[in-house]
């Protein structure tokens, strides 16, 4: 159900990856990702705007980009400090996420932990991403995790990269591309948090299943 809307996706982004964000007229000149929100510095690059230095916060996932916590200036002193400031908070957040939640102590799984995913049907499966691919502040073992629900690139003779799947750590909906997968990992060295949100996402499939 999903093959002609990742198609379309891959063409778009391969269309549109060269093109410059621009947020209500106001052009990215840098950007810093921390956790899972990415600190935006961004100008007018037509120099016409009273106010032509701005700083937000973009939060993403699989359909838009959400942007928050904006700020527009006449000076740029003024948002370089709030920028550096919402990167250094951003920071001090998921540091303590983090340590409430044990992900800085859990090294990330390595090939030879993993189940080689050649020529295998990813879906229903646990799947690892190579850490290289984590952002950081993720290179941890528990955001390696990824429960694959279908997608292009899940399939075993893929033809696309695409995977649709949940990320263990939060549950939350997003896609991988079938490239980032170091490994399948085998269900006796699953950590109990992963074990425990497969659970809950397992339930609400049959949930839904039966509400249909």
């Amino acid at each position: 159900m999903f093959d002609e809307n990742e198609e379309y996706e891959d063409e778009y982004y391969e269309n549109h990856k060269d093109e410059k964000e621009v947020i209500e007229g106001y052009t990215v000149q840098s950007s810093v990702n921390v956790g899972n929100r990415r600190i935006i510095y961004a100008k007018d690059e037509t120099e016409t705007m009273e106010m032509p230095y701005m700083k937000c916060v973009a939060y993403e996932n699989l359909l838009f980009t959400r942007y928050e916590n904006g700020v527009i200036s006449d000076t740029f002193e003024e948002i370089m400090k709030l920028y550096a400031d919402e990167i250094r908070d951003a920071a001090l957040v998921l540091e303590q996420e983090n340590e409430k939640r044990g992900a800085s102590h859990l090294p990330p799984f390595r090939y030879s932990d993993l189940i080689s995913d050649t020529d295998k049907n990813l879906v229903g499966k646990v799947a690892a991403i190579n850490s290289k691919y984590l952002l950081n502040g993720y290179k941890t073992m528990p955001y390696q995790l990824f429960l694959v629900t279908g997608g292009n690139g899940a399939n075993e003779n893929h033809y696309g990269n695409a995977c649709l799947c949940n990320q263990l750590y939060t549950g939350q909906e997003t896609r991988i591309e079938r490239y980032e997968v170091l490994g399948i990992v085998p269900d006796d060295k699953l950590p109990d948090f992963a074990r425990v949100t497969l659970e809950k996402l397992r339930e609400e499939k049959t949930r839904k299943g039966g509400e249909r």
